[in-house]
């Protein structure tokens, strides 16, 4: 009977949560006093939040913190109906990607008390929907549904489930845009259309490679339905323009400041020195190698077999993966895998084709480095399991 159960792919997404949960449950326990807000990854550095957002903290002291703790303040005020944009480093950056935060706002009935632990549970539910798209795509390349579980292993997921990030859920909405095309389940495709160009910017490069391969084909009126998909994004994108002042352009040269040349030729430094340092050096060159080795495979692809909407999708991440290690600075580590995950999905899925485990290898590769950058973390864990250590 239990082998029977985890045949099922609903299964796989339901468990797939359920070890999410346990790990943030584990890691908050240990490392951040049993306070919930450490998964937001909060900063001392940062602009203060509004008092609405700002009871009982957990606060990482002399660090700016990371980008959940911008998408928390939204989830409270998702339509700029407050000051909340003065306490966000870049609003009309931020507001774009209001997917996650309104699905919260949504499932908190508004309640600002109750927004930290939606907008956790939408992260989670995201999560759910990884592994129970990725098992029924394993199921229809005649595969054990428990592949679904490898969800889990996707650099952006182990990001979302340390700080909450909105890239686990592009890279669920990825899986799914895959599942969808393989079944001509239109409306569903079209779904997730929606939700990925909602969630982010590069969310829009899966209608861009529907809607290129269609082109190709002269299949015009298909086109046009699937390009009304980013419609909503649009609108929303207009909106919020016209409610907050900060140049987007401005916002992105912030995270996109250091040259290639920077992250190649000088050596990289940690506060931490000695063979832990070392360790963690190499898997960030590990990881650029994995990133190198997808871009070529991307190629080859490409120049091997007529494009669909996944390869020419494909293409299009391995555009955003080229000017991301052309110009991310690598101070923070986390960057690159999960900006790098959604063409390491559409690579190591050709796995369940029947092809070679090797299409994988890159996602490996770049996996290394999220996983060692989550072991403070898991040692925290065992010292508290094991007193004294």
């Amino acid at each position: 009977m239990i082998r029977s159960f985890f045949r099922l792919p609903a299964a796989i997404g339901l468990l797939a949560a359920v070890l999410g949960f346990g790990w943030q449950a584990l890691t908050v326990h240990a490392n951040y006093g049993g306070n919930w807000t450490g998964l937001f990854c909060i900063g001392s550095e940062m602009i203060p939040p509004p008092p609405s957002a700002a009871q009982g903290l957990y606060v990482f002291q002399g660090t700016p913190g990371y980008d959940g703790q911008f998408y928390r303040i939204i989830a409270r005020d998702p339509f700029l109906r407050t000051d909340a944009p003065e306490h966000i480093d870049s609003p009309s950056l931020r507001y774009r990607r209001i997917l996650m935060p309104v699905a919260a706002w949504l499932l908190s009935g508004g309640q600002s008390g109750l927004a930290d632990g939606a907008y956790l549970a939408v992260n989670l539910l995201f999560v759910a929907l990884g592994a129970w798209w990725l098992s029924q795509c394993a199921v229809l390349a005649e595969r054990h549904a428990a592949w679904g579980l490898a969800f889990l292993a996707v650099p952006a997921v182990i990001a979302a489930l340390d700080r909450v990030v909105l890239d686990g859920a592009l890279a669920a909405l990825i899986i799914g845009f895959v599942l969808y095309l393989k079944t001509e389940e239109r409306w569903k495709l079209y779904g997730v259309l929606v939700a990925a160009a909602l969630l982010r910017e590069t969310g829009v490069v899966l209608a861009a490679g529907l809607c290129l391969s269609l082109l190709f084909r002269r299949r015009f009126r298909e086109v046009l339905l699937f390009a009304s998909a980013v419609l909503p994004t649009f609108a929303w994108y207009v909106y919020v323009h016209f409610h907050t002042h900060t140049n987007y352009v401005d916002a992105v040269a912030l995270e996109f400041s250091n040259s290639v040349f920077e992250r190649w030729l000088v050596p990289l430094t940690y506060a931490r020195g000695g063979p832990v340092a070392g360790i963690v050096i190499a898997t960030d060159y590990i990881s650029l190698a994995g990133g190198v080795a997808a871009l070529l495979l991307a190629a080859w692809v490409v120049l091997r077999k007529k494009a669909g909407a996944i390869e020419i999708a494909g293409v299009l991440y391995a555009l955003v993966l080229f000017w991301v290690i052309i110009r991310l600075g690598r101070y923070e580590p986390y960057a690159f895998p999960r900006l790098a995950s959604p063409i390491l999905i559409l690579l190591a899925m050709r796995s369940f084709s029947g092809m070679s485990l090797a299409w994988a290898v890159p996602l490996a590769m770049v996996s290394l480095r999220a996983v060692v950058q989550v072991g403070p973390q898991i040692l925290g864990i065992v010292r508290s399991v094991v007193p004294g250590m």
